[in-house]
């Protein structure tokens, strides 16, 4: 998505919407799993540095996620 992204007008980011609307679905599809994981204990052979890299690749891809949203909706306006 970023590659894509490289360099695009603000008014043809919504040319980018397929590929942030399928990185947004595999985000919910890791806090589901996540959670389920968590929830049944599946995470405690996890050691805690382990879980801390997760954590931060989730944050900052989520802050990425968050971030283009805010681009997409932005050009959206400006299509309307």
């Amino acid at each position: 998505m970023i590659w894509k992204s490289e360099g695009i007008e603000l008014s043809k980011f919504n040319e980018i919407r397929t590929y942030y609307d399928r990185f947004e679905s595999l985000v919910k599809v890791f806090e589901k799993s996540w959670d389920v994981a968590y929830k049944e204990g599946r995470l405690s052979g996890m050691t805690e540095e382990r879980a801390y890299e997760i954590e931060g690749r989730y944050k900052l891809f989520s802050y990425n996620l968050k971030e283009y949203k805010k681009k997409i909706v932005a050009a959206e306006a400006n299509n309307l």
